[in-house]
């Protein structure tokens, strides 16, 4: 017991030197690594499908506001800070995690999860946008191209009905549950744009992980009504296995997301999280089993361009240093 006492504190230790040498590129890291671990879940929150979407976020939802208390009763920090404008803010990101988490598990459960992860990210876009606004970040013309391209293969991976038709590929029944769970990924899209904006500004101020806990907190009071509402099913054992790898999952990927705010301007660190789409496709061709058509091809790489116009312009300016 005394080895695992000392063990946790020099992993942080030397997670600090690691950031103190990458300063500059830490965050992008921490957003990749983030990006991997959401397509995971992600992939798992599909597999789920007789699972209700409400029970699973509750689940998941829960399980990070335990972990985080006993991290943050661990590093003996307050639930609760002295500043009444940061603990509006943490409320403001836990409801804004209801929304965005329970509107994004019900999406990955119905929209196919290639489709699904380029839809979800228009919220990089959505927060670029955000944080010229409301952080008062510079908007660089990396970004505009990002917007665009984001734009294109977003048409291009949903197909919406008004610009290609009735493709006639699926039943009704299953085109317009499709076409919910599109809006529904939207709708979470633009809520966890909102999200990363007010992480970044609190986490200026307070330990990243009590933003963490507050995404955990506020989703699991709201979130074990909406569960109620719709039902709560008795899993098997095989359920609870794939519910587990999305606890894990989800953790890791809500740690590092909201660390990385710590190391950059928000707008710009979250345009990483592009790299799901191509995570995304991995996952759902070589582990589902899911065909792809052209123009989700094409969609797809108009996405990841985004990521490597950033990366791109990243090693630039440093090369210029």
């Amino acid at each position: 017991m005394s080895y695992f006492y000392t063990f946790i504190p020099s992993c942080f230790q030397q997670v600090q030197k690691i950031e103190a040498k990458l300063p500059y590129l830490i965050g992008y890291i921490y957003c990749l690594g983030a990006s991997f671990c959401t397509s995971l879940r992600n992939m798992f929150v599909r597999r789920a499908y007789d699972v209700p979407h409400f029970q699973l976020f509750f689940l998941r939802v829960l399980s990070l506001c335990i972990i985080m208390h006993f991290i943050l009763k661990w590093q003996r920090q307050p639930l609760v800070t002295s500043y009444k404008k940061i603990n509006r803010l943490l409320v403001i990101i836990g409801l804004t995690g209801t929304v965005g988490g329970a509107c994004s598990f019900y999406g990955f459960q119905v929209v196919p999860l290639n489709e699904a992860t380029v839809i979800f990210q228009t919220q990089p876009v959505i927060a670029s946008f955000l944080a010229v606004f409301l952080l008062k970040e510079n908007f660089d013309f990396i970004q505009i191209l990002s917007a665009i391209f984001c734009t294109i293969g977003i048409l291009l991976v949903s197909k919406p009905s008004f610009l290609f038709g009735d493709l006639g590929n699926s039943p009704i029944e299953k085109n317009n549950e499709k076409t919910t769970g599109s809006l529904s990924l939207l709708l979470a899209a633009l809520a966890i744009g909102f999200q990363s904006i007010f992480v970044k500004k609190v986490v200026s101020f307070v330990n990243s992980n009590l933003s963490v806990f507050y995404i955990g907190l506020i989703p699991s009071i709201f979130g074990s009504f909406l569960m109620v509402l719709e039902g709560v099913k008795p899993m098997t054992f095989d359920e609870w296995i794939v519910m587990t790898y999305i606890i894990v999952l989800g953790f890791f990927a809500q740690v590092l997301y909201n660390r990385s705010y710590r190391f950059g301007d928000a707008g710009k660190i979250v345009m990483m999280g592009y790299s799901q789409i191509i995570f995304g496709f991995v996952l759902d061709v070589l582990v589902l089993g899911s065909t792809l058509d052209s123009f989700s091809v094409i969609g797809a790489l108009f996405v990841f361009g985004c990521v490597f116009l950033r990366l791109f312009k990243l090693w630039r300016d440093k090369a210029k240093e």
